[in-house]
């Protein structure tokens, strides 16, 4: 865990816990992101735009501790991928917990004003085709340096996954709860109804999408109700 930049990086997903789960790992006294109390750094994502001063980047995660920064958004990102692979050290873990990417796009339209969601929706639909995001990851990085989590299984045991990857970074474990109503808003009172067949048609949508990632990561469908396998 020698060199500049992130000692671990997570990437996603948008509405999936990350937070939470980002709370949870830097809870050991040896792991912290640069800036204490920040969920989401959020500094890669503009560097499409205005590119990125790699040095001042990699000094952001110098200093004692594993020190890292988590996303939500870095997965969906394409560019970002490239730039990650060029200022992460050579054994960072790259993280990422995914939920059934159905009720992540109705968490990410109930959680939007009314008059923006036609909007959100456009990006919403597009941050749950988890396949077509991993290409870009997967040709920057090795398989072995992800963990990749389903937010369900993750909600239900979290303890393990998140000592997994403290022994990862070469820490032992100093386990304490964190409150599991930060969560995520999966326990908010639902403010948004489905408009009718929209729920189909996110299914018929992502379906070849969560056959993809399941593949790819050993996941279980049978945690996303809306991906069961299909009988017969």
């Amino acid at each position: 865990m020698e060199g500049s930049g992130p000692a671990w990086l997570g990437i996603g997903a948008a509405r999936s816990g990350s937070t939470w789960f980002a709370g949870m790992l830097t809870s050991h006294s040896g792991v912290r992101q640069p800036d204490e109390g920040v969920g989401e750094q959020r500094r890669l994502d503009g560097s499409i735009e205005a590119g990125l001063d790699l040095e001042g980047y990699g000094r952001l995660f110098d200093g004692a501790g594993r020190i890292g920064e988590w996303n939500s958004h870095y997965l969906s990102l394409p560019w970002v991928a490239e730039v990650a692979a060029q200022v992460c050290r050579e054994d960072a873990p790259i993280l990422c917990i995914l939920r059934d990417p159905v009720d992540r796009f109705r968490s990410e339209l109930r959680s939007s004003p009314v008059e923006d969601r036609t909007t959100v929706a456009q990006a919403a639909a597009w941050g749950g085709m988890y396949g077509a995001h991993f290409k870009a990851w997967r040709e920057a990085f090795t398989q072995k340096r992800f963990v990749v989590m389903q937010y369900e299984a993750v909600v239900e045991d979290p303890q393990p996954y998140v000592e997994r990857i403290w022994r990862m970074l070469g820490l032992g474990s100093e386990w304490s709860e964190v409150d599991p109503t930060a969560r995520t808003d999966a326990t908010s009172p639902v403010d948004w109804d489905w408009p009718e067949g929209l729920r189909e048609r996110l299914v018929k949508l992502y379906r070849p999408q969560v056959e993809r990632v399941a593949a790819m990561w050993g996941l279980d469908p049978r945690l996303w109700p809306n991906f069961a396998p299909r009988s017969g």
